[in-house]
């Protein structure tokens, strides 16, 4: 769809400064529960209760003087195999201890 949106006249009021286009980026949780849970689940611990999620990224191109957005493809965070983090975590000292 973004290519079709190059080749049409309409993503060019969306470009600012030297041809480039400003996107804005949001998460968002879409699923949650105690009990309920799949392999693609976020987890995280409170009070020793176990929450998962699905949680999204979702980039938008904005531009100055436009009330409409054009929504970019989602990005998943998910589990990474043999990783002790998940995509949305910062890996630090307290993470080893």
């Amino acid at each position: 769809m973004f290519e079709l949106l190059q080749k049409s006249d309409d993503l060019q009021k969306y470009q600012g400064c030297f041809g480039r286009w400003l996107v804005a980026i949001d998460g968002t949780q879409y699923f949650g529960s105690q009990k309920i849970h799949c392999p693609q689940c976020t987890t995280r611990v409170v009070n020793g209760c176990t929450h998962y999620s699905h949680v999204l990224v979702a980039p938008v191109i904005v531009a100055p003087g436009e009330n409409r957005v054009i929504a970019l493809e989602p990005e998943f965070v998910q589990p990474q195999d043999g990783c002790e983090k998940q995509d949305c975590e910062l890996l630090t000292a307290s993470n080893h201890s």
